[in-house]
């Protein structure tokens, strides 16, 4: 056996240590650390998925009205354009803007959640620190930062 090997944390039969339940509370009260960044991020998302979910929608009323040829108005062909650009505006502003409250509310996650990890090490008795490989301490908090 390598010495390697007894800090190999890649045993898929081993237990988990924490169950769903705890990690599904673990990762909620993360995400609600921040309910400002969550919520607006989720209903400027939702917009978005609406808009998009009404593309469809106007684009064929804009191919009925090309198709129902020289007949139609023409105000009828142009309010048909003038709707599926805005559903489509829509669609992209929200989505881009969304992601404007995704991206801080994710990076101030990974930062606390790295963080918090690092205190909790620090937070160790002198005798652990002893009496465990440093090396095998920084992988596993390196592994983690990355999970």
């Amino acid at each position: 056996m390598s010495y390697e090997s007894d800090f190999d944390d890649n045993d898929d039969t081993r237990p988990l240590k924490a169950s769903v339940r705890e990690i599904i509370g673990y990762v909620v009260a993360r995400w609600m650390s921040q309910p400002h960044y969550l919520f607006a991020f989720i209903a400027l998302y939702l917009i978005a998925v609406s808009c998009d979910l009404a593309l469809p929608v106007v684009s064929g009323g804009m191919v009925q009205a090309l198709t129902s040829g020289p007949s139609v108005a023409q105000a009828a062909v142009w309010s048909s354009y003038y709707a599926f650009a805005a559903v489509a505006f829509g669609f992209y502003f929200f989505r881009n803007t969304s992601v404007r409250f995704w991206i801080p509310l994710a990076a101030r996650n990974m930062r606390n959640i790295v963080d918090d990890g690092f205190k909790d090490v620090q937070r160790f008795s002198s005798d652990w620190h002893a009496n465990n490989f440093a090396g095998a301490t920084v992988r596993r908090v390196s592994r983690a930062m990355q999970a």
